[in-house]
């Protein structure tokens, strides 16, 4: 399976002034396999223009959604992939939804900010990847469905970076969160991702992977490409 990271910023970042540069993050968005688009968020077009990656849009052939916040889906974005021969996929928690060569599964998220925050189970018919965020933590029926399977990753919500007292824990998660999560998770998965990275964390990409560093998970960036 292979992971291309095409945002991995948090609904604070500026995305009316972007850039190439590591320490600027765009709005979450992966692609998997280059085919399956997750969170069709505002971005997604210009990061193919900035990049110089026009292919990258043609290949997106599956769009699948976590919630409707606007910085994880952009009904322009959806219309213009649409355009270029992409399906929308629904999902629903607990139900696997079945496409091309993909089963997905959704499981409730602690992010009751907006309707129906789901996270994502992801199987490619080879490897399956967890995809968790937006949320704070794991509700209790994720772990269920995360006990059923080995994973080839996971990915996690890091909106706080290593920033402690800060409320939106609740619905976010920090570093120290996401360290004592890979600690539980361990023996389900090999590597841990860490995205959606909230501004307010600090913007210089190598400080936040030095905090992040002890737990051993790995800091993704935009344009972060990784075979699982």
């Amino acid at each position: 399976m292979h992971l291309h990271f095409i945002g991995t910023g948090a609904a604070d970042w500026n995305i009316a002034a972007p850039s190439a540069d590591r320490n600027f993050r765009r709005f979450s968005s992966l692609i998997i396999n280059g085919e399956l688009l997750v969170d069709p968020g505002p971005c997604v077009f210009e990061y193919a223009e900035t990049f110089n990656k026009p292919e990258l849009l043609a290949g997106i052939k599956y769009i699948i959604n976590t919630h409707p916040h606007s910085d994880h889906f952009c009904p322009s974005t959806v219309r213009g992939l649409g355009r270029l021969g992409a399906d929308y996929i629904i999902t629903a928690d607990f139900i696997e939804v079945e496409f091309g060569r993909y089963k997905v599964k959704a499981v409730p998220a602690n992010h009751e900010t907006t309707v129906y925050p789901t996270n994502l189970i992801i199987d490619d018919g080879d490897k399956t990847l967890f995809y968790g965020l937006d949320g704070a933590w794991l509700p209790l029926s994720a772990i269920r469905e995360i006990r059923r399977r080995h994973f080839a990753g996971f990915v996690f919500d890091g909106t706080l970076g290593a920033l402690e007292g800060d409320e939106r824990i609740f619905e976010h998660n920090n570093f120290g969160m996401i360290a004592e999560m890979k600690k539980a998770l361990t023996k389900y998965t090999d590597r841990f991702f860490v995205t959606h990275i909230g501004r307010c964390a600090g913007e210089n990409h190598d400080t936040l992977a030095k905090a992040l560093a002890p737990s051993g998970c790995e800091l993704a960036f935009d344009g972060f490409e990784t075979e699982i």
